[in-house]
């Protein structure tokens, strides 16, 4: 407990340390060769139990700096190379992949890593922090990237749990555990944003952890959603239809804080997106997962994350949806 206590302190002075003048350098983030899946030595331990080991307090601060990559390897060494930790006392009960969707937002993902490691390591999780980045400057598809991370993530680990993650927001409270449980779950269901309250019952957007068995269960996210807007709602519906339920925290856990980016609003809003709603809500056996294409260009191994580099072909399916009558433009 006083080991942890320090831990605390040593936060709360770096997150008042200023680091505004600190370089960011894009050669600080060193790409290791390690192997390409990830392994914790099987040792004979016993399972984690948060009755024995809880560290949670509640609250956290949010830490709004974005320090450069050499400062946050250095403040979490524990981390092994592509954004992997284990306890090192007891065995995990699952196997957790942070999947996020990513694209011109290093200031936000350093926020993101800072905040998110120092939280989970608290949860007794064997967890890796993936993103899944287009190489092509192309329109942004959020839930097809998140399908990609699932179908690599699965080559690189056994997970059992995934938590689909927004890189612009940030847990406020530790007792929203980064695990999976009977049902999906809605885990950012009170965003400031929207004044900490739920905007609407079937929204299952920004954070959400379902396992891997669930996402396969609903064929994953509809591939064709190009721009911002449905691929949450159309998500929701999938969890229906397989008759499963939603879950979501109290109100006072499931707070996140949302990060500004001065871009806010690069991603155009599609069009074309309550056609291919009506379209695809009764075709959600055949688009998903068993119907994605991509060419992978790379997987790279960071200290605090790893990253996949796609191409997610928005050319042929956009040419799909031109065939079918759902968008034309």
């Amino acid at each position: 407990m006083k080991e942890y206590k320090l831990f605390l302190h040593c936060k709360e002075i770096l997150r008042n340390f200023d680091i505004s003048n600190v370089p960011i350098l894009e050669d600080d983030r060193e790409i290791k060769e390690v192997n390409k899946t990830f392994y914790r030595p099987n040792l004979q331990l016993s399972n984690c139990s948060f009755k024995e080991d809880n560290q949670l307090i509640g609250r956290v601060p949010v830490f709004l700096e974005a320090p450069s990559f050499q400062f946050l390897n250095n403040l979490y060494p524990d981390i092994k190379y592509g954004g992997h930790f284990y306890p090192n006392n007891c065995i995990a009960n699952q196997k957790v992949a942070i999947i996020v969707p990513y694209k011109n937002r290093q200031a936000q993902l350093r926020v993101f890593l800072h905040n998110i490691h120092s939280t989970l390591q608290k949860h007794y999780i064997d967890y890796v922090i993936i993103l899944v980045e287009p190489s092509t400057n192309g329109t942004f598809n959020r839930g097809k990237l998140l399908n990609i991370g699932f179908k690599e993530a699965l080559k690189l680990y056994n997970f059992d749990c995934i938590i689909l993650h927004d890189v612009d927001l940030i847990p406020e409270d530790d007792r929203n555990i980064y695990q999976c449980s009977k049902y999906p779950r809605h885990m950012s269901s009170h965003i400031n944003k929207f004044s900490y309250e739920l905007p609407y019952e079937y929204i299952f957007g920004g954070v959400s952890a379902l396992s891997t068995e669930q996402f396969q269960l609903i064929n994953g996210y509809n591939n064709m959603y190009w721009g911002w807007g449905m691929e949450d709602d159309d998500l929701y519906e999938r969890i229906k239809y397989k008759n499963l339920k939603v879950s979501r925290y109290p109100s006072e856990i499931s707070r996140y804080y949302m990060l500004i980016h001065e871009h806010e609003n690069e991603n155009s809003i599609n069009d074309c997106r309550y056609s291919i709603y009506h379209y695809y809500k009764y075709k959600m056996d055949t688009e998903g997962l068993n119907s994605l294409n991509y060419v992978l260009e790379k997987v790279e191994f960071y200290q605090l994350y790893t990253k996949i580099l796609v191409d997610p072909l928005e050319e042929i399916s956009k040419q799909q949806l031109h065939d079918l009558g759902l968008c034309v433009n």
